[in-house]
């Protein structure tokens, strides 16, 4: 079983990641944590704020278990 995960950065995380392309894809090959599969794409889960996975908010600690585009969302800022 192989799992393709393709994530997104959004607009915020694209100034906290300069470094990191807009879209990394991960390939599994079991269920991950999707906070681990973040330490796995080089992404400090702490940064992230909110996961959209296929389309649904999910939480860092959910499995993901098939192919799946998470949109990955940075804390709010501003002044």
């Amino acid at each position: 079983m192989s799992i393709t995960i393709n994530l997104h950065l959004s607009g915020g995380l694209r100034a906290i990641l300069p470094d990191r392309p807009e879209c990394i894809t991960v390939t599994c090959d079991r269920p991950e944590l999707a906070g681990q599969i973040l330490i796995e794409a080089g992404i400090n889960p702490r940064v992230i704020m909110k996961l959209i996975v296929n389309g649904r908010v999910a939480d860092k600690s959910d499995i993901i278990d098939q192919d799946a585009e998470i949109y990955l969302i940075a804390p709010m800022a501003g002044g």
